[in-house]
């Protein structure tokens, strides 16, 4: 069983550049997914704890699960970070279902307000393969789709550059004129598009693009990975 952080079966809101890839500085992107609008913060997955109190100064009180069984050869671990100080309900070595409580949004470490940091993590042999995005990746194994905006038509109106990596100083590989229009994966989050300031991935040309909007001819408009 999965359900997202709020213990329900329904898409909470992720904040205003709390996305999954957004950028951050030096170069570096958001790692997982800040959610909001609820407080209580529930176990997304049935599993073992193998981490709670204090991961870092940045991700404040946290706790880390593990899912029960690999997935694809990996060791699967969801890391919650920014949780209320005091409000931790397990422990190290602890067994959780999905929806159990295991804390209250906070705002420790770096939070610039509260909301439930989410982060999927893989890992082989002890060490970190990739993370991914926590809203697709609960939505598909919720069996459903990640919200998406009602409008598939979303007009271009500054210079984009593909790029090979999500960051500014990655080599460009083309580049797209002003008002030009492209196809992309689904545009997942529900965030505006004009000046969201964050990352997209062209469903063809692998590449990375990054500026205020797009307009998209897919069903499915853009995709922010």
């Amino acid at each position: 069983m999965t359900v997202w952080g709020n213990g329900l079966a329904i898409q909470p809101t992720v904040s205003n550049g709390g996305q999954f890839g957004a950028p951050r500085g030096q170069g570096r992107t958001h790692a997982g997914a800040d959610f909001i609008g609820y407080s209580e913060l529930r176990a997304i997955e049935p599993g073992r704890v193998t981490f709670a109190g204090v991961l870092t100064p940045a991700a404040g009180v946290s706790v880390a699960i593990d899912l029960p069984s690999k997935i694809d050869g990996h060791i699967v671990t969801i890391v919650r970070m920014h949780i209320k100080e005091g409000s931790l309900r397990v422990s190290k070595g602890s067994h959780v279902v999905a929806g159990q409580l295991i804390g209250l949004m906070g705002d420790s470490g770096n939070a610039q307000g509260k909301c439930d940091h989410v982060e999927v993590r893989f890992f082989r042999n002890g060490a970190l393969q990739k993370t991914v995005d926590p809203v697709s990746w609960i939505a598909r194994r919720i069996g459903g789709r990640p919200a998406v905006l009602s409008s598939d038509q979303r007009v271009a109106k500054a210079f984009v550059n593909g790029r090979t990596a999500p960051t500014r100083q990655a080599p460009i590989r083309g580049s797209l004129a002003r008002g030009i229009t492209g196809t992309f994966n689904g545009f997942t989050r529900g965030e505006r598009v004009e000046g969201n300031d964050i990352w997209f991935r062209g469903a063809f040309t692998g590449l990375w693009f990054w500026s205020g909007a797009f307009t998209s001819t897919s069903t499915q408009g853009l995709a922010q990975v």
